[in-house]
């Protein structure tokens, strides 16, 4: 069985660093839920999907 590797970013005080920069470009999937899109577009990372009510 083969597994899938996701990143779910969520909007949280957080410190982006090379490492998460590094995890989520090794992912085979990256999600945002509301302003996490905010750190990935940061990091100049695209999301897959985002999902939430997009009010942050």
């Amino acid at each position: 069985m083969a597994h899938t590797n996701a990143v779910l970013v969520a909007n949280a005080p957080l410190r982006w660093t090379p490492r998460l920069t590094a995890l989520a470009t090794a992912a085979d999937v990256v999600l945002a839920a509301d302003g996490g899109a905010n750190h990935l577009a940061r990091s100049g990372l695209r999301p897959a999907a985002v999902v939430g009510d997009l009010d942050s």
